[in-house]
């Protein structure tokens, strides 16, 4: 053996269940839709990243839209453009 635990840690197990949500809300076609939301709020997510990415879900769901991987990575990537150009770049 050469020292190391084999068990996962408390964070370890925590992200690995919030990538299974994230990933399934955005793959699923029995994903939340505007008529029936999640019923999670983006603070109930332990890492910040997967926090942001609720955020976006949640976006794409008041605006009436299905959460698919397409549509939660432009709504990403339109806010870091938006980031950038406030910050000045």
């Amino acid at each position: 053996m050469n020292g190391r635990s084999s068990f996962l840690s408390a964070d370890q197990l925590v992200g690995d269940y919030e990538q299974a949500v994230l990933g399934g809300v955005m793959v699923e076609a029995e994903a939340p839709t505007p008529e029936s939301p999640p019923q999670l709020a983006s603070d109930d997510f332990f890492a910040e990243h997967h926090r942001v990415l609720w955020g976006i879900v949640l976006g794409c769901l008041e605006r009436g839209e299905r959460p698919s991987i397409t549509a939660v990575l432009q709504d990403l990537l339109r806010k870091r453009y938006e980031l950038a150009q406030t910050l000045g770049y």
